[in-house]
């Protein structure tokens, strides 16, 4: 994620949906400080839904990624 970015969905706490065949439908999963979740409601996958679609249309490309990697192992060395 690009520092312009400033802050995103992403820093609140980790998350993924997984994708399951039906009857099972979507569910979420989400890390906090008390513990982890799995998200069942609609609702609160379509959220962690959201947040995927924001957080991947604000990050960097892989060549945009790729040369801030490599900048940081630069300072680092």
């Amino acid at each position: 994620m690009p520092l312009e970015a400033g802050a995103h969905p992403g820093l609140e706490n980790g998350f993924t949906i997984l994708t399951l065949p039906e009857p099972y439908g979507d569910k979420g999963y989400v890390e906090g400080i008390e513990g982890a979740i799995y998200l069942e409601e609609q609702e609160h996958v379509r959220r962690c839904t959201l947040r995927f679609g924001i957080l991947t249309s604000t990050a960097l490309g892989v060549s945009a990624s790729l040369e801030v990697i490599k900048a940081v192992l630069h300072d680092y060395q």
